[in-house]
């Protein structure tokens, strides 16, 4: 392709952006499990699925897939994507409510509690995704806790 041209587009990107996150503070985080879907009108089983687990913060905002699906398919008449001029775009999205503490000593110690208040409403993503919490420093070293059922 010579400079200056332009590839057209194949893919649908599809993604879930975090435009406002609310009365947080400038470091804030949240995990969240999220679904999008491109619906079948003609048959719900042919509708495009994904999903994904993600922690979201100030650094990332957007969450999803740049290749989501063909254009190809999503245009192509006799799909069921499209009917009457209208696609219907779904998002399922469960977000973790947690609270995080540390406490510093001063011996490079620090006490972590992460506290998930609607845990059981992630038990099946945990079977097979892991939970992480938000990063936290020690001495220079930042961890993080994860939750992970095998």
């Amino acid at each position: 392709m010579a400079p200056g041209q332009s590839q057209k587009p194949i893919h649908l990107s599809t993604f879930l952006e975090v435009l406002d996150p609310g009365n947080s503070s400038a470091d804030w985080s949240s995990f969240i499990v999220y679904q999008l879907a491109v619906m079948n009108g003609k048959m719900i089983e042919k509708s495009v699925v994904k999903q994904s687990a993600e922690r979201c913060s100030n650094a990332t905002k957007n969450h999803g897939w740049s290749e989501f699906m063909t254009l190809t398919s999503l245009f192509d008449q006799d799909s069921g994507f499209i009917g009457h001029e209208t696609a219907v775009f779904t998002a399922e999205v469960h977000l973790l409510k947690e609270t995080f503490m540390t406490t510093e000593s001063s011996d490079n110690a620090c006490s972590v509690t992460w506290k998930m208040e609607n845990f059981l409403s992630f038990k099946e993503i945990m079977l097979s995704r892991r939970i992480l919490s938000r990063f936290f420093e020690i001495g220079g070293c930042k961890l993080q806790i994860g939750e992970l059922v095998y």
